[in-house]
């Protein structure tokens, strides 16, 4: 997931078209360890839609990219060409573009600081966050098995966690998956991502399933009868697996009853919402209040709140941002819609003092920076807010 999104803004950093934001989410992700080497590797695929890649050739690539992997010389940041016309000129362009993402990716993309005086040193240091004990959210959630046993899956490594109902419940690569064939009778596990923390699993069946911070999902270790039924609570994005003579559907709590085949989907039901969303990101689903049904087309979002619901066109991209990592806006959202997301994802409590003037916000954050950074773009908006531990106070 995490990968997807590193390549995109590469993509779209070598065809000039990020916004300043999304240049510094990419600078942000380059900066984490183990990443020179996945570039490196994903090069070719990153340049797919460059102007040049159609001249690429590894064998000029990879001498390059390990020559300025070794060196420890700070680059500065170029502006890339547009459009390359001359073959000659090819060893050129792709020296500039590997010396821009792997002096990024090494890390020497960050603020210099001489030390000393007159020695002449000179030290590369990440500022430090102001507030250390509020970090991001990670990978992780708790496992409670048919028993009522419960496994906490942040630091399980490749392995077998469980059997359940006859199948395996296996943790590989920080993904949980269920699978063989069902014996005996049908048991339920639930996978529940406190504040802080997300996760995905595969269901026996083979559906896809991300949750979001502060979220549970409740399901069968392995599907039986006439359909495939799943109750969730918070956020949850769904890729359902195709069986059109098994439905699934998915239950939130007194809200809404979603029917589907086979499709893609996004699902807000947090009980601190003042409605519950479903988002429709491709395939066909139906939503039903209890009362009254919608049938969802990709791109819709139906809204269920006071027995009414209302189906709306919305930008997906950005109501699916927290997959691919990334806190997304729009010009609509309020501040109290901004804290509630922040809140779950850094495991803080949000007051408010006062009486506090609405206000809207639109942009995107990287989930992976420091609670600094969304403190920044509240007192560039004219927020005022002050921080005790982790309790964030909202004032006028």
């Amino acid at each position: 997931m995490k990968n997807e999104r590193i390549y995109y803004l590469l993509n779209g950093y070598l065809n000039s078209a990020l916004t300043p934001l999304e240049t510094e989410e990419l600078q942000l992700l380059l900066l984490e360890d183990n990443t020179a080497l996945q570039v490196k590797e994903g090069f070719p695929s990153i340049i797919d839609g460059y102007a040049a890649a159609a001249d690429y050739r590894s064998e000029e690539w990879d001498p390059i990219a390990d020559h300025i992997l070794s060196e420890s010389r700070g680059i500065v940041l170029p502006v890339l060409p547009t459009r390359p016309k001359r073959r000659t000129r090819l060893l050129r362009t792709w020296t500039l573009i590997a010396a821009v993402f792997v002096c990024m990716v090494a890390g020497t993309y960050v603020w210099l600081r001489y030390s000393g005086s007159g020695s002449g040193n000179r030290q590369a240091k990440r500022q430090q966050p102001r507030f250390p004990g509020i970090t991001p959210g990670k990978e992780g959630a708790v496992l409670t098995l048919a028993d009522g046993s419960q496994v906490v899956l942040d630091s399980v490594g490749n392995s077998v966690v469980a059997s359940q109902q006859g199948t395996a419940v296996v943790m590989k690569n920080g993904q949980l998956s269920y699978g063989g064939a069902a014996t005996g009778e049908q048991v339920y596990n639930t996978v529940t991502t406190p504040k802080g923390r997300q996760f995905r699993l595969r269901l026996a069946d083979g559906t896809q399933v991300w949750l979001n911070a502060a979220s549970s999902l409740h399901f069968p270790a392995a599907f039986a009868g006439k359909e495939r039924k799943v109750e969730v609570t918070g956020e949850v994005y769904f890729e359902v697996a195709d069986n059109a003579s098994m439905p699934f559907r998915v239950m939130t709590k007194e809200r809404a009853e979603i029917h589907v085949l086979g499709t893609a989907f996004n699902v807000n039901a947090y009980e601190d919402e003042a409605a519950t969303k479903v988002t429709l990101v491709g395939g066909a689903i139906q939503v039903s209040n209890g009362m009254a049904q919608k049938l969802l087309q990709p791109g819709q979002q139906a809204t269920l709140a006071e027995g009414k619901t209302v189906v709306t066109e919305v930008d997906v991209e950005k109501v699916v941002a927290w997959k691919n990592g990334v806190f997304s806006f729009g010009k609509e959202v309020s501040l109290e819609d901004v804290m509630r997301q922040v809140a779950r994802w850094y495991d803080i409590e949000v007051k408010y003092e006062g009486n506090i003037n609405r206000r809207q916000f639109g942009g995107k954050i990287n989930r992976a920076a420091d609670i600094e950074k969304v403190l920044e773009v509240l007192e560039e908006s004219g927020i005022r807010y002050r921080i005790n531990g982790r309790e964030i106070t909202i004032m006028p």
